[in-house]
C-alpha cells in the first residue's frame, strides 16, 4: 500500500493539470525546498534504519533553497507526538540548532528584516485574506484544476467581508467536526494530524 501511494503521488505530481505550477521556473526554490524537506522527514521518521546525518543535510539544503523549510521542525514534533513508543525528542536537537543558526544568519545579514519590511500587504489584511486562501487551498487539494502561478484572488480588508465570514464559518465547522469525530472514533484521530500537517506546512506562507 505504501509503494502504491508513492506511485500514485508521483504520477499525480506530473499530471498536465500541474504544468504551469511546475514549469514556473522562478518557483524552483519552492520545489527544491519541498523535495529536501520531505527527504529530511523520510530519513528521520520513516527510513529503516534512520539516517539522521542525511536528514540534517537535506534540512540544510532545504533552508538554502527556501526559508519555508523551517516548518520541518514543527512537523517533526507532530510526528513524534503521534508515536506510541517512548518519544525521542533528543534526536530533534540538531534540527533546532540548525534552524536557530539559520535564523541568526539571515537576521545578521539583513535578509530577514528586509523581507519583513517588504510585506505583500499589511499583516491584518494578509491574515483576513489567508482565511479565504485556506478554503481555496482545500478546494485545489481536492480538485487541482485551473492551477496558476497568479490566482485571481482579491485581498480582504474587513472581517465583515462576506467571503471571510463564510470561510470562517466553514473552517470552524470543519474543525468542530474533526474534534467530534476524533473523540467518537479513535481511528479518525489521524485526520486531525493531517489537518495540523496542512496548516503547519502553510504557516509561514500565511504570514
Amino acid at each position: 500500500q505504501e509503494s502504491l501511494a508513492w506511485w500514485v503521488g508521483a504520477v499525480f505530481a506530473v499530471h498536465p493539470l500541474h504544468r504551469q505550477a511546475v514549469n514556473y521556473i522562478s518557483a524552483r526554490s519552492e520545489l527544491l525546498g519541498a523535495v529536501f524537506l520531505l527527504s529530511a522527514l523520510y530519513a528521520t521518521a520513516f527510513a529503516s534504519p534512520r539516517r539522521p546525518r542525511l536528514a540534517l543535510l537535506c534540512f540544510a539544503l532545504g533552508l538554502l533553497a527556501k526559508s519555508v523549510a523551517l516548518v520541518l521542525v514543527p512537523l517533526l514534533a507532530l510526528l513524534e507526538m503521534r508515536r506510541n513508543r517512548k518519544r525521542e525528542w533528543r534526536s530533534h536537537i540538531p534540527f533546532w540548532i540548525l534552524a536557530a543558526v539559520y535564523l541568526a544568519v539571515i537576521s545578521a545579514n539583513g535578509f530577514l528584516t528586509g523581507s519583513l519590511a517588504n510585506l505583500v500587504r499589511p499583516l491584518d489584511v494578509q491574515m483576513l485574506t489567508q482565511v479565504k486562501a485556506v478554503v481555496y487551498y482545500l478546494v485545489l487539494h481536492i480538485m487541482p484544476a485551473g492551477l496558476s502561478v497568479v490566482h485571481d484572488f482579491s485581498a480582504s480588508e474587513s472581517v465583515a467581508d462576506g467571503a471571510v465570514v463564510c470561510s470562517l464559518l466553514f473552517l470552524g465547522t470543519l474543525a468542530a467536526s474533526l474534534v467530534w469525530a476524533a473523540a467518537k472514533w479513535r481511528s479518525t484521530a489521524m485526520v486531525g494530524v493531517g489537518a495540523a500537517w496542512f496548516l503547519i506546512g502553510l504557516s509561514l506562507t500565511f504570514v
